[in-house]
């Protein structure tokens, strides 16, 4: 009964909150990165889960968001990083998720984000996925610019 309570709470939220305050800025369908620049990496950061739509999230790389626009459903953002290891993180409220990669030059990653909730709670979770699965999603979204 209490989880039906909170989900018909989230949902009557959901539906009350303005639309604008989620709008993004997109800079259209996804484009891989090509030629990757000189003695970097690419880190494509991506959500198409329709799960929890309105919930979106900010994504860290070390101590600097990758963009100032938060990752919302079939949206991505690209990150250009150095080698060695790269710790990403999500945040939401007091809620943080990270994600550690080690980066070789030259090489492209994909990061998918989603969110898991519990009965009151709802976080982000970063998951590294292989490139094969990744571009089967990844080509629903379009591209986060600030």
């Amino acid at each position: 009964m209490e989880k039906l309570f909170f989900l018909l709470l989230g949902m009557i939220y959901s539906l009350s909150v303005p639309v604008s305050i989620f709008a993004q800025h997109t800079a259209g369908p996804f484009e891989e990165v090509n030629p990757i620049p000189d003695r970097k990496a690419v880190v494509y950061i991506y959500r198409v889960s329709t799960y929890a739509i309105a919930i979106h999230y900010k994504i860290n790389a070390i101590d600097k968001p990758v963009i100032n626009s938060p990752l919302g459903v079939n949206t991505y953002m690209v990150f250009i990083a150095e080698p060695g290891t790269l710790q990403l993180w999500a945040y939401m409220g007091s809620h943080k998720e990270n994600l550690d990669l080690d980066v070789v030059a030259g090489k492209s990653y994909f990061v998918e984000g989603s969110v898991v909730s519990d009965a009151l709670v709802s976080m982000p979770h970063l998951n590294l996925v292989s490139e094969e699965k990744a571009l089967k999603k990844i080509r629903k979204c379009k591209r986060l610019v600030d």
